[in-house]
């Protein structure tokens, strides 16, 4: 039997056969012989791979009623249902492949051993026709070289079948070990199945686990909304009570602040009265000042005539004075004793001013000092009723009540505040009032005709209290009521 290898056929599945005999039927034995014919060979590859391709195959069986193969894409509408036994079938099944192909592999081996030793016959052939060569004379020629002819034809085809089983063997092998790789494959998927199986048989334990938990929760939970709603009913009640409590004490502090609204109001009065009676001393120092100014002028005058009387003394030789006697020294004298005189006159009446001009600092400090006291009552009040006012806003019964009040002590305080104002403006008058007569005392001060200075003799009588020392004294105490 001739095998002649078929180009055209690219699978190298398909080879002709020239034989006398018809060839016999494609058979599919359970284990391959050594002596099995190239197409069944093939014809078991073929099948061992579409073994392995329904293996390649995700592992889940999909249950689709429209009659569609377990290996193929589920179709829309079928759904997938895992199964511990049909991941044990199909891992069962990769064994008996995986022996399979390793029964075709051997065969395979025995196939490239029979090829060699058809190259070894096809060699001694060669040798016999060399052989043949050197005796011509036994044999005919021509049927010789018919002979050889043939039979390098036979080596030939023997070599081109031996090279295509070459290919054939290394394609076998290479899809060999294609179909490990994917044996591997399918048993690493079917292990993490069984581990996903496990884990969610493991997470349907936790859940249920859960579940008892959370009901044996929630049973807590009812026991405690009982017990929660009996502390409610009991914090109800002492709400109740304390709301009556919070009444009494309301109506007490109220009173409370009423009294001391109207103790605050006789202070005003009195600070009121004392502020007549500051105005009172007010225009009293005005007098005096008034007298002290007409003394100071009066001496002025009589120092302006002394000066004019000194001036004609000095004057001899002019017609313009006239001398009532001719003892000079006498009138120097007595002009000396008059010069002292004014002196003793001046010094006394700074002394004067000094004394008055203090007594009405003093009077000052002393009103802004209370200014200031009944300020800070005033705002202590203040704070008392706006706290008061923010602790009970919120009780819905006394809101409107308790908003009339704050309406009307609102209104006392805008009028307390008025008359503090008032009061403010009086003392900043009062403080203009000596600020000017400090001016003038300035004035009489720092008189000086260019000549004769008065209080040369004296300066420590006429010292003024330091301004700076009274304007940070005010600024100190009495900035914020300004």
């Amino acid at each position: 039997m001739h095998i002649i290898y078929n180009p055209d056929h690219h699978d190298g599945d398909t080879y002709d056969q020239t034989s006398s005999q018809k060839p016999a039927e494609f058979s599919s034995p359970q284990t391959p012989s050594v002596d099995a014919e190239p197409s069944s060979l093939y014809e078991r590859v073929s099948l061992l791979e579409e073994h392995v391709r329904l293996l390649a195959n995700p592992t889940c069986r999909y249950d689709c009623p429209s009659g569609e193969p377990a290996f193929l894409s589920p179709p829309c509408g079928c759904l997938p249902s895992h199964h511990e036994s049909d991941t044990k079938t199909l891992i069962e099944l990769a064994g008996t492949r995986t022996i399979e192909c390793e029964l075709l592999k051997s065969a395979l081996a025995t196939q490239a051993v029979r090829v060699e030793s058809l190259e070894q016959a096809a060699a001694a052939k060669d040798d016999e026709i060399a052989r043949l060569q050197k005796c011509p004379a036994q044999q005919d020629v021509s049927a010789q070289i018919a002979k050889e002819a043939a039979q390098m034809a036979r080596a030939e085809s023997l070599e081109q079948a031996a090279v295509v089983k070459d290919d054939e063997i290394f394609q076998l092998q290479r899809r060999a070990a294609q179909r490990e790789a994917e044996i591997k494959r399918l048993r690493e998927s079917s292990a993490r199945v069984a581990k996903q199986v496990k884990t969610a048989q493991e997470k349907v334990e936790d859940l249920e686990e859960a579940v008892a938990d959370k009901e044996d929760r929630i049973a807590e939970l009812l026991k405690d909304i009982d017990t929660q709603e009996d502390e409610l009913n009991l914090l109800q009640d002492l709400l109740t009570e304390e709301t009556k409590v919070s009444q009494d004490r309301l109506k007490e502090v109220v009173a409370s602040n009423e009294e001391k609204i109207a103790e605050l109001e006789k202070v005003i009065a009195k600070q009121v009265t004392q502020l007549a009676a500051a105005e009172s001393a007010q225009s009293e120092l005005n007098m005096v000042v008034a007298m002290k100014t007409a003394e100071a002028k009066a001496a002025q005058d009589n120092a302006d005539e002394l000066l004019e009387v000194i001036r004609w003394g000095m004057a001899e030789g002019d017609d313009g004075v006239k001398y009532e006697g001719d003892d000079k020294g006498e009138m120097g004298q007595l002009l000396r004793n008059q010069i002292k005189s004014l002196y003793g006159m001046v010094n006394s009446l700074c002394e004067s001013l000094n004394k008055e001009r203090e007594k009405a600092l003093d009077r000052e400090y002393e009103l802004l000092d209370k200014l200031a006291s009944h300020e800070e009552v005033i705002h202590d009040l203040t704070t008392e009723l706006k706290d008061i006012h923010f602790r009970e806003v919120n009780k819905p019964r006394e809101a409107e009540k308790m908003q009339e009040d704050a309406a009307e002590k609102d209104l006392r305080i805008v009028a307390l505040e008025s008359m503090l104002s008032d009061s403010q403006g009086e003392a900043t008058a009062l403080r203009a009032q000596v600020q000017s007569l400090e001016s003038k005392i300035v004035e009489l001060e720092s008189y000086d005709d260019g000549e004769i200075s008065m209080f040369d003799e004296a300066p420590e009588v006429i010292a003024a209290p330091s301004r700076r020392r009274l304007r940070r004294y005010r600024y100190s105490n009495y900035g914020s009521v300004l």
